[in-house]
Parts: C-alpha cells; sequence; structure tokens
C-alpha cells in the first residue's frame, strides 16, 4: 500500500499497486467488527457497470477486511463544485444522464432491485470525465431495505423517509438524485435537513 487516499464511515481506503501487473488498485480496509461488510463485497462483485468500480478481490486477515478494486484517478462532484461554483448546463445534463444511468441500473438489478441510499457529492467521482458511484456501505437488496435499524443519509440530499422512518424504496434515491442536480446547478446543498 502506497499512501490513504480516502477515508469514510466505515474504513480507510489506500492506493496500492499491484506488483505481477503493475496496475493501481484501490484497497478499503473495514474493521472486521463492520457488520455487512461481506454482504457489501458481494454485491459489488456482481456489479458491472461502467459507473461503478470493479471489484477484484477481497481479503481478510484477523483484523481487517481488504476490499481490493479498481483505483479510480479523479476529483469528487463536490471538489469540482468547490472549485468551479457550479456547473456549466452541459456539464450538468451530461452528468445528471450519468447519474441517472447508474442509478437505472442498481434499481433493474436482477433479480432484487438495490437501492443506494447515501447519493451525495462525495461518493461521486469524476474520472476522465465520467461519472463513478463509490462507497456502497448504506446500500441494500430493495427486498431487504426495511429490516435495516440504521439509515443513514447525508443533510442536504437524504429523503425525508430516511430521517422519519419511512419506506426506503427506489424513490428514496430519486429524491438524491434531484438534489444533487439542484446541487450541480446552483452550487449550493438544498436547505433542510
Amino acid at each position: 500500500m502506497e499512501r490513504v487516499i480516502g477515508r469514510g464511515r466505515s474504513g480507510t481506503v489506500f492506493l496500492a499497486r499491484h506488483l505481477g501487473l503493475d496496475e493501481e488498485r484501490a484497497i478499503k480496509r473495514v474493521r472486521r467488527t463492520e457488520s455487512g461488510f461481506i454482504q457489501e463485497a458481494a454485491l459489488l462483485k456482481r456489479l458491472r457497470h461502467p459507473g461503478i468500480p470493479i471489484i477484484y478481490d477481497l481479503e481478510i486477515d484477523e483484523n481487517y477486511y481488504y476490499l481490493i478494486e479498481e483505483y479510480l484517478c479523479g476529483e469528487s462532484l463536490y471538489a469540482r463544485i468547490e472549485r468551479t461554483g457550479s456547473l456549466q448546463t452541459g456539464e450538468l445534463i451530461r452528468l445528471g444522464i450519468e447519474l441517472c444511468r447508474i442509478m437505472n441500473y442498481l434499481h433493474s438489478f436482477k433479480p432484487n432491485p438495490i437501492l443506494y441510499l447515501d447519493l451525495h457529492p462525495g461518493n461521486l467521482l469524476i474520472c476522465r470525465e465520467q461519472l463513478k458511484l463509490i462507497d456502497f456501505d448504506q446500500a441494500a437488496l430493495a427486498s431487504l431495505s426495511q429490516e435495516r435499524s440504521v439509515c443513514y443519509g447525508t443533510k442536504g440530499f437524504a429523503a425525508p423517509e430516511q430521517y422519519e422512518g419511512g419506506t426506503l424504496d427506489e424513490r428514496t434515491d430519486i429524491y438524491a438524485i434531484g438534489a444533487l442536480l439542484y446541487y450541480m446547478g446552483t452550487g449550493h446543498a438544498q436547505r433542510g435537513r
């Protein structure tokens, strides 16, 4: 592992180099006390979409899980907006369409649709001008989403039902898409929760 490239609620992401292939990889290290991580890794391994990082492997030691995935260079949507203030109309439309395609893929996944449940500008990377969705630790199969005892969301982007204990379904993510489009166009998150 070469260096830390990110930190989140559940773990730390490192940049690493595969010595045999001479390729960069991202390695997400998560404490083994994090319940549900094996399920997250298994779910991600099944996904095949240009807007979702490729998962190569999962390694386990006595203290940690190590999810080995595609290294994505680029900047977060949050960093882009911080730098530019907002997006130009053409870029907003292009990235908005890419986001909708990613979410449509997840919501149409067979045999069970996938809810992402934490769309916000820090979880979207712009890599070579293509949008990539990262950090699936809150994602859930739609059939299991009501069994969750805790549901996180990000202020300004989470749907009201995430705070009020309501039904979580595809509309929860669609609300967040709208909030993200507003953010991309104005440079500001919506007010409220």
